[in-house]
C-alpha cells in the first residue's frame, strides 16, 4: 500500500510535468506569434516563390530573377527566396497565406515562377484584399491571370509559347529519326505582358494559344510513334503543348503522338513508369519534360540502352548527372528560362517604382 510520502511525491511530479508542458506550449506560442504577428521585424523586400526543388525550368527562372535583382537593382532587397509553393494551385494558396501572415507589410513585391503557383498566389492575394496592393509578376498565363492584369491586380506576366514548345519538340525528334542533323539546344521565345500591351495583335496567339481539342491525329499507317511525356495533363499550359505536338504530327502525316503523364506533377516514380511503358511498347522516340532534374536521368539512360532516342523539352536535366550516367540526349527544347526570370525581375522593379509614386 502506498504511504503518504510516496503519494505526495507522485502528485508533485505530475504537477511539475504539467508545469513544464504548459511552459513549453507557451514558449512555442510566443515564438510563433513573434514570427508571424510582428512583420515589422523584417526588412522590406520582394518574395520569390519557387515551384518544386529540382524542377529545372522553374529553378532557372527563380535564379535569373534573383541574379538580375542583385546585379542590376542592388537597392531592391530580396526578403525571402526559399519559399516553395508545391505542384498544385491548392498548395500554393495555403503556403502563400502562411508567408503573407509571416512577413506582412514587409513584402514589397512577389514573383511566382509558373502557372499553378501564380494562380494560387493571386487567389490568396484577392482573399486577403492585397491584390493590386502588392506588385505581383507571374509566369505563364490563364484567363484568370489576364483578367487580374486588366484590373491592375498583377503588374506583369512573362509568357512562353507552349504551342511552339510542343511543335518544335516533335519536329526535332522527327528530324533526328530521319537522319537529319539537329541543334542540341532549341530556344523558344518568351514575352512580357503588361496592362499596356496585352491587347496588341502580336501577343494574341501566345496569350490565347490553341488547346488540345481531344481529336488525336491518327495516320493510316504510322511510320513513327513518338511518346511525349509531360509533367501533367490538367494545366492549360500542357494542353497547349499537346496541341503543338499534334500539329507537328498532322503536318508530318506519318506520325502518331502518345501524349502521356503521371496523375500528379510531383509523382517522379509515376513519370518513370510512363517512360518505361513507352520503351516496352517500342515507340520510335521519347520526348520528356522531367519532373526532377536528377531523378529522371536514370530512365533516359534506360531509353539509350533500348535504342530509343530522347528529346528533353520544357525543363532540363542536371548535366553533371547526365554525364555521370553516360546518358545521351538528342536535344533540349525550351524557353531560355534564366533570361525569362530576369525579364520578370525588371518588370517587378518597374512596378515597385510605379507603386511608390
Amino acid at each position: 500500500m502506498e504511504n503518504r510520502a510516496q503519494s505526495v511525491g507522485r502528485t508533485s511530479a505530475k504537477r511539475l510535468s504539467l508545469f513544464i508542458g504548459v511552459f513549453i506550449v507557451a514558449a512555442i506560442a510566443f515564438w510563433f506569434a513573434a514570427s508571424v504577428d510582428e512583420p515589422s521585424s523584417h526588412e522590406p523586400g520582394v518574395i520569390v516563390f519557387h515551384h518544386m526543388q529540382r524542377s529545372e525550368s522553374t529553378e532557372q527562372r527563380a535564379q535569373g530573377f534573383i541574379d538580375a535583382i542583385k546585379r542590376e537593382f542592388p537597392a531592391v532587397s530580396i526578403l525571402s527566396s526559399d519559399q516553395y509553393l508545391g505542384p498544385a494551385q491548392a498548395s500554393a494558396v495555403n503556403h502563400t497565406r502562411l508567408v503573407l501572415d509571416k512577413f506582412g507589410e514587409a513584402i514589397t513585391g512577389i514573383f511566382c515562377v509558373n502557372e499553378p503557383n501564380a494562380v494560387g498566389c493571386l487567389q490568396t492575394l484577392e482573399n486577403t484584399s492585397r491584390a493590386g496592393v502588392i506588385p505581383f509578376v507571374g509566369f505563364d498565363s490563364t484567363a484568370a491571370m489576364l483578367e487580374a492584369l486588366k484590373q491592375g491586380k498583377m503588374a506583369g506576366i512573362v509568357v512562353q509559347d507552349p504551342i511552339q514548345i510542343g511543335y518544335q519538340t516533335v519536329n526535332t525528334a522527327l528530324a533526328h529519326l530521319r537522319g537529319e542533323s539537329v541543334k542540341k539546344r532549341v530556344i523558344t521565345p518568351h514575352r512580357l505582358v503588361t496592362a499596356e500591351n496585352f491587347e496588341s495583335e502580336e501577343l494574341q496567339t501566345i496569350l490565347y494559344p490553341e488547346r488540345f481539342s481531344g481529336a488525336q491525329f491518327g495516320p493510316n499507317e504510322a511510320a513513327f510513334t513518338i511518346g511525349v511525356v509531360s509533367k501533367g495533363l490538367t494545366h492549360e499550359y500542357w494542353q497547349s503543348v499537346r496541341a503543338g505536338a499534334e500539329r507537328a504530327a498532322r503536318e508530318a502525316g506519318d506520325t502518331l503522338i502518345r501524349f502521356e503523364a503521371p496523375v500528379f506533377e510531383d509523382d517522379v516514380e509515376g513519370q518513370k513508369q510512363v517512360v518505361r511503358k513507352l520503351i516496352e511498347d517500342n515507340v520510335s522516340a521519347i520526348c520528356l519534360s522531367p519532373i526532377d532534374s536528377v531523378e529522371l536521368v536514370d530512365v533516359v539512360a534506360e531509353c539509350n540502352h533500348a535504342d530509343v532516342p530522347v528529346v528533353i523539352f520544357d525543363s532540363g536535366l542536371d548535366l553533371d548527372e547526365v554525364s555521370a550516367a553516360e546518358a545521351n540526349i538528342v536535344s533540349y527544347v525550351a524557353t531560355d528560362n534564366y533570361e525569362a526570370g530576369a525579364t520578370a525581375a525588371k518588370r517587378l522593379v518597374e512596378a515597385l517604382a510605379e507603386s511608390s509614386r
